[in-house]
């Protein structure tokens, strides 16, 4: 395959270099490896055009093509599985804006404007934190041998961004991983086991992950250690006994399981936790750990409380004498217990300033009676996570006002969902109440209709199936810990959508909440009981009966779909990755 792209480079005018890197770069590489390749053109919009596949054909004969932003630089890759040869991910790079690196680590570099500088910077980073592993140069016209040179220089002796470890980054990881520990309390209790499991767990694996990076950095004094990224190649860097230890903090489909598996995430995230604080000497919230850890092993609520405009008077003085608040509401995506307390409440505060309302000390003046607060990304941009000492959550989403009026069909299509289940409107200026108005009003009531949703179903349809053949592949290499956290997730992510849009189509009078919440009210019963039935936990083998029974519900699900909208399948991808599914299973077997 490396040949073709060789071929590939010199037929093509536009490319002006091809950079290998990954396992497949090195001697790692097997039959089920990826190629990772960056492309340097002077034409990127050509290879991230989806409808563009005259260019594909000169690779080879493609089974399925995606087109995504890449997890770790957030640039365009194209992700192609091949009827002959390895699955591909290519990263497209404007090789104009790659000039920009070499100019400006120059020895003489040119005055740039900050923000352009900020760019290059991330440029410099992404490229080597991919090369920095092993690199193969396959086709070249630009001497990109000495831009390497230079990054590689520039970044000599510097840490991973997010390894860094110092008390602020600490706390913020410590409070958040608390606050979802409370989550998964709260919402077990209010017996949504499919949001707990999907939503917040992940949540808390992503925090452990971070966390188990910074203590082996800090144990074996090695800033030059690879510890690769959400987990990825766990066994090569991790402790052995803490590794193994990792296998059981994955949830399964009861709540009694759910808790047990989370008692175990918080007892290893208490140990490592402990130790760092003591040996870097850092002061984090213990009160919010002792009460947290009680409620979670009592199955109680840190406190009671029924009236939601007692919770909401904060934010309804909050924009008194601020210009910068558009709008303030409340959607009906909360949660309450069966008595009728109120564990948790989404807000949406729409403004112009957001660095100001993603601050804590914005959050500080208006709820005094805080228990921890902590930022996390959402759909919408930041959220603000606020823990109440009466044992209430609420999520302020921080929305930029430009997101509005953005051509924006993803945002859209998220914020019309809120609309759609209903909303308390808290606070709005004229214009903006028309807007929130006018939206929900024409907010579609499901969302695969025509053209344009023939896109989105496709483009989940795909994700899918890409996700599952890379899931088979990590597996089979025991590379778990990432096989579950990112890759497992998006798959369930992928196929709630798809239950989403099939009970949109088959029970269009019920409201379908994202993200799973509330799931048992508009999900198809029988899908219900699949989708809790497969969740990977335990050991690789029940890991892989998890996968296999997650695909087959998702291919139920998307040719029922299929077949109602008059969307067409691709039966030669599906069989390809099941095959590679068994072929993996039988390896790992054979081990």
């Amino acid at each position: 395959m490396i040949d073709r792209f060789k071929l590939f480079g010199n037929k093509s005018d536009d490319i002006k270099s091809i950079i290998a890197f990954g396992s497949a770069a090195l001697t790692s590489s097997d039959k089920y490896s990826d190629l990772d390749l960056i492309i340097f053109t002077s034409d990127p919009l050509k290879y991230i055009n989806d409808a563009d596949l005259e260019w594909v054909d000169e690779l080879g004969e493609v089974i399925s093509r995606l087109v995504v932003k890449d997890i770790v630089a957030h640039m365009k890759v194209n992700k192609l599985i091949m009827k002959d040869g390895p699955a591909l991910d290519l990263l497209i790079v404007d090789v104009k804006e790659f000039t920009q690196v070499k100019n400006y680590l120059a020895e003489t570099p040119l005055q740039l404007p900050e923000n352009l500088i900020r760019l290059i910077n991330n440029h410099i980073y992404d490229f080597h934190y991919y090369l920095k592993r092993g690199y193969q140069i396959v086709f070249d016209t630009i001497d990109i041998q000495e831009i390497i040179n230079l990054v590689f220089k520039h970044e000599a002796g510097s840490e991973d961004k997010d390894m860094i470890l110092n008390e602020e980054r600490f706390n913020g990881l410590w409070n958040q991983f608390w606050q979802n520990c409370y989550k998964m309390n709260t919402w077990l209790i209010g017996n949504e086991l499919a949001y707990a499991n999907i939503m917040v767990d992940n949540i808390l694996k992503r925090n452990l992950i971070l966390l188990i990076q910074w203590y082996t950095l800090l144990e074996t004094n090695d800033k030059n250690l690879d510890v690769f990224y959400y987990g990825a190649k766990l066994k090569q860097w991790c402790d052995p006994k803490l590794y193994l230890a990792l296998f059981n903090v994955f949830p399964n489909a009861g709540e009694d399981e759910v808790r047990d598996a989370v008692l175990q995430t918080m007892q290893i995230y208490i140990k490592l936790s402990n130790h760092i604080a003591l040996k870097k000497e850092f002061n984090p919230n213990r009160l919010l750990e002792k009460q947290v850890y009680n409620a979670f092993m009592e199955k109680q609520l840190i406190g009671t409380v029924t009236d939601l405009k007692e919770i909401t008077i904060p934010l309804y003085k909050l924009p008194e004498g601020e210009d910068d608040i558009d709008a303030i509401f409340i959607s009906d995506n909360g949660l309450c217990s069966k008595d009728g307390s109120l564990l948790e409440i989404d807000c949406f505060l729409i403004t112009t300033n957001c660095y100001k309302y993603t601050n804590h000390d914005t959050w500080r003046k208006s709820f005094k009676d805080n228990l921890s607060l902590s930022n996390a990304e959402g759909a919408f941009g930041v959220v603000v996570n606020i823990l109440l000492k009466n044992g209430c959550c609420i999520n302020v989403n921080v929305i930029n006002n430009l997101h509005l009026t953005k051509n924006d069909n993803h945002f859209q299509q998220n914020f019309d969902q809120i609309l759609n289940n209903g909303f308390e409107l808290i606070h709005a200026k004229e214009e903006i109440l028309e807007t929130i108005l006018h939206r929900y009003q024409d907010a579609p009531k499901h969302f695969l209709a025509g053209q344009a949703d023939a896109k989105r179903f496709y483009n989940n349809y795909k994700r899918f199936w890409h996700t599952a053949n890379k899931m088979a592949a990590k597996l089979m290499r025991q590379d778990f810990y990432y096989a579950i956290v990112v890759l497992d997730n998006s798959m369930k992510n992928q196929l709630i959508k798809m239950m989403e849009w099939h009970a949109a189509i088959h029970h269009p009078v019920k409201n379908i909440y994202p993200q799973a919440k509330k799931i048992q009210q508009w999900c198809d019963p029988e899908f219900y009981v699949g989708l809790l039935r497969n969740f990977p936990h335990s050991d690789i083998n029940t890991m892989f009966q998890s996968l296999v029974g997650e695909v087959e519900l998702y291919r139920k699900i998307s040719h029922e779909l299929a077949y109602t909208c008059g969307f067409k399948l691709n039966a030669e991808l599906e069989n390809s990755v099941l095959d590679t599914i068994l072929e993996c299973v039988y390896v790992f077997e054979e081990k």
